[in-house]
This record gives structure tokens, C-alpha cells and sequence, in this order.
């Protein structure tokens, strides 16, 4: 590497009053990151200990760390107090530089035995907190959720997250410890576990912490208990159609052994787990591709997300397939509100006062109830025009092109400019789309009040929502 040239890091100092803001003082001070030559080798023999686990290591990491400073790392040899050296000891290249060549012979040339010994008392996962929800943070682990919660060989299950996750330590690529969080625990019968990992290729440590979590069982078997690692690639489950763990155990078989050998012969290419994404992958049978192009990418992404989980449970017994909607919920309610604002946020009053007279016009020649109902209306209309946090958007805009397209009792303010703004929209077919959505999402998604485990329904409805989707944006 290049030397530096020699230099003070200064800031110049003031110190004020801080009741009348006078200079009291000033001074400058100097900053060096790295004051010295011997305080940066005490420096990176700390670095270099914390990112390989050792201690105790400055008797022999000081001299040579001194002779990789003043003798190899610089186009030319220097000393520890050389200017030179000085000003460049805290720069990110030389830091990377002796990371890079240290941290590789240090953990080739160290050997650590460790003897792992009970620590305390173990405790039951359903001692913890009851509960009836699995957080899950991808489509594919809703999908497992679904699948564990109705196969009949499991007898309870749970997530494994949270202060009381088992976390189990490996020793990643870059050498360093680091802890592996498996998805999900299963109990099949008493003293018989699984545990359940749905991560597909994401890094190059999953062979690692593959073989972490299977050293782990097999240890944790000696205490009296039956445990067993269960790697889950996403191809596999989708073509699974049984409906048993044990089952999906010896399905998946095949590819644990593989990702294993996988640690004696690297082949980080294979596509294990969750599969490289093919071009908008069955994405037409649901929406019509240039329709799917027009859209923004956080929509497509919700669509495929649907699409993909739907694949999911396609094949499986007993299923519910409410979840395959939820990636939609938000893309659809936030199509719905940028419709109503695009119609209407130019007829709002820019005046507070006359704002407070457009959404609340006279409705005293109104029914109780009738009269109660538009207020609710307007007050949701209001929150979503004004203040941008209105309640339930799809259904908002089913009441819109309702008004406008049913209404023939002419009402000022706001229901006025629904009943202009929404006049053409409400003569399309946009209005039957809404209701389509808007009634599915209540019966089956939101309230569930009847359940979802048609496949052919819930197909039916899937392309209902994506077109809706693209036709709601469209009139925005």
C-alpha cells in the first residue's frame, strides 16, 4: 500500500455561554484515530481477537503485527513512529489489509476444544406464553404453518422465536461464531421432536447451519428424547401431497444428505431450497402478462407472493387458503385510496372552516339511521381526503361508486363531488370488481365467516383480485 503524508486531525473548539451565547473559550484539539504506531497494534490485536473468539494473544500477535506494518504492508519499509505510517494506520484499506490476512492464518492455526456441559434447567416452550398465532416473516413459512397445524401426526407445534427461541451456535464461512435460529419445533408423540427449517439457499453458511442443527439433534437425543433435523426445500413441499410430517421427513430426505456433502465438496451453485425465481412463473394464469408489466413492482411482488403461496396449498388436504390473500390486502386497499384521492382531493376546500362545512352538509331531511350512515361516510371520507388515515379504503370506494351511481337525492358537500367525481367510473364494470373483492374479503379473509378450502374457489377468487388490482390502478 501507498504511505500517507503526515497530518494533524484538528477541529477548532468553542466554548459559549449558555445563557447569553458568548465565547468563554477556544482551543483546538487534535483527534488522531490512532495515536501511535504501538497503540495501533494494540488496537487490531483487540480487533483481531474479537472477530476470531481468542484471548490472551498479544505476546504473539504484537511483534508480528508490528513487522507486517514497517516491513510488508507499505511500498517501503518504515518505522513505528514515521509520520507517514502514523497518518495512515486508521484508514479503511489498511484495516481490511490486515483483517484479510490475519483472521485466515490465525483460524487455521488455532484449535479450541470445548466440552458442552448442561447449563441450568431446560424449559418447556408451553410454559411460556399461550398462544394461538404463528408471526411468520415469508410465504413460505405460512404455508408450513398451515401444513403443521393440520397434519395428524403432529400433536402441537410452535414457531421458534421470541426471548425463549433455541438458537444454535456454528462457526460461519468468514470463521466466526455466529448463532442459527431453526423456524419451527414439532412434536409428533411424547419424547419425539422435529426440528423444522424452511430457509431456502439464501447464504453460504446453510450447509454449516445445517450441519450445526443435525449435531444438535444427535446430542440432544442422548438425554432420552427422539430429535430430528428436518431441512425443507421449497420445490419438495411444493410437490408434496401427503399430509403427515413423517412423511415430509422422508420426502425431504434426499436433499439433507445432498446440502450435507455439500460441506465436503462445496458446490454452492445448486439450487437447493427456495428455487431461482423463473420470469413471472404461472403468473398469467391469474393476470394477463402486459397487464402484470404495467403494474408497480411492490403490486407484482404482492401477486406473486399470492400466486406462489397459493402453489403452495394447491396440493394439500385440508387446508385453508384465506392466507393466500393477505400479500393482496395491502396492495388493493392502497389502489383503492389513491382512486378516491385522485377523484376527490382537488374538490376538498383548502380553507379549515370551509373544509369542516364540505364534509359535513345538511342531512336533516334524512332517517335516523340513513342520516347516521352518510355521517360515517363523511367522516371516513375526511379522514382519508385530510388527515390520510381513513378506515377500510376498498370499502370506501365501494360506497363511493355506489353513491354515485344509485343515488338520486342530491346532498351538497362532499356527497356531491362523490356523485360528479365518480359519474364515469360508476358506469363501467369497476364497481361490480369492487363489490367482487370487497364481499370475498369479508366472508372468507378478514372475518372468515365461511371457510376457504376450495381450491377452485379460492383460483376463482385469486384472479378476481389480481385483475381488480390492476383495474382499481388503472383509474387512478
Amino acid at each position: 500500500l501507498p504511505l500517507g503524508d503526515s497530518r494533524l486531525e484538528e477541529i477548532d473548539y468553542e466554548g459559549r455561554h449558555l445563557l447569553t451565547d458568548e465565547v468563554v473559550e477556544k482551543m483546538k484539539i487534535r483527534l488522531p484515530l490512532l495515536e501511535s504506531g504501538i497503540g495501533a497494534i494494540s488496537y487490531y490485536r483487540e480487533e483481531l481477537e474479537h472477530i476470531t473468539g481468542l484471548r490472551g494473544t498479544h505476546k504473539i500477535l504484537a511483534p508480528l503485527l508490528e513487522t507486517f506494518l514497517t516491513e510488508i504492508l507499505f511500498e517501503e519499509r518504515v518505522t513505528l513512529f514515521d509520520d507517514r505510517l502514523l497518518s495512515r494506520l486508521a484508514d479503511s484499506d489498511v484495516r481490511e489489509h490486515i483483517r484479510a490476512t490475519f483472521v485466515p492464518l490465525i483460524l487455521a492455526r488455532t484449535t479450541i476444544k470445548e466440552e458442552r456441559r448442561p447449563r441450568g434447567q431446560g424449559v418447556s416452550v408451553s410454559s411460556c406464553t399461550l398462544f394461538n398465532l404463528v408471526p411468520c416473516n415469508r410465504e413460505f413459512e405460512v404455508a408450513m404453518t398451515q401444513f403443521l397445524d393440520h397434519a395428524p401426526d403432529v400433536k402441537a407445534f410452535c414457531k421458534n422465536s421470541g426471548p425463549q427461541a433455541l438458537r444454535i451456535d456454528y462457526l460461519s464461512q468468514k470463521g466466526r461464531l455466529s448463532l442459527y435460529t431453526p423456524d419451527f419445533i414439532a412434536r409428533l408423540n411424547a419424547g419425539v421432536y422435529v426440528l423444522i427449517e424452511t430457509k431456502g439457499r439464501e447464504d453460504r453458511d446453510v450447509p454449516l447451519k445445517v450441519r450445526a442443527a443435525v449435531a444438535w439433534c444427535e446430542a440432544a437425543s442422548q438425554g432420552g428424547g427422539k430429535w430430528t433435523f428436518l431441512y425443507v426445500p421449497q420445490k419438495v413441499f411444493e410437490e408434496f401431497s401427503a399430509n403427515k410430517l413423517k412423511m415430509l421427513i422422508l420426502a425431504c430426505e434426499p436433499a439433507l444428505k445432498q446440502i450435507l456433502d455439500e460441506i465436503l465438496s462445496p458446490q454452492l451453485s445448486l439450487p437447493f431450497g427456495e428455487p431461482q425465481p423463473e420470469a413471472k412463473k404461472g403468473i398469467a394464469e391469474f393476470l394477463d402478462t402486459d397487464a402484470f408489466n404495467e403494474l408497480p413492482s411492490r403490486y407484482q411482488k404482492a401477486i406473486e407472493q399470492a400466486v406462489t403461496l397459493f402453489r403452495f396449498m394447491q396440493n394439500k388436504d385440508d387446508v385453508s387458503f384465506a392466507p393466500v390473500f393477505t400479500p393482496l390486502l395491502g396492495p388493493v386497499d392502497e389502489a383503492a385510496r389513491g382512486l378516491i384521492m385522485r377523484k376527490l382531493q382537488d374538490e376538498v376546500p383548502s380553507e379549515r372552516s370551509k373544509q369542516y362545512d364540505f364534509f359535513r352538509p345538511d342531512l336533516s331531511d334524512l332517517t335516523t339511521s340513513k342520516a347516521n350512515y352518510l355521517k360515517n361516510q363523511a367522516r371516513n371520507l375526511e379522514r382519508t381526503l385530510v388527515d390520510q388515515n381513513g378506515l377500510m379504503p376498498i370499502g370506501l370506494l365501494r360506497f363511493c361508486l355506489e353513491y354515485a351511481s344509485g343515488t338520486k337525492r342530491k346532498i351538497g358537500g362532499v356527497f356531491a363531488a362523490v356523485r360528479s367525481c365518480f359519474a364515469d367510473a360508476a358506469g363501467s364494470d369497476l364497481l361490480l370488481t369492487v363489490n367482487q373483492i370487497y364481499d370475498f374479503r369479508n366472508q372468507y379473509v378478514a372475518h372468515q365467516e365461511m371457510e376457504l378450502s376450495d381450491p377452485d374457489l379460492a383460483q376463482k377468487a385469486l384472479i378476481q383480485w389480481a385483475n381488480g388490482l390492476h383495474k382499481i390502478w388503472r383509474c387512478r
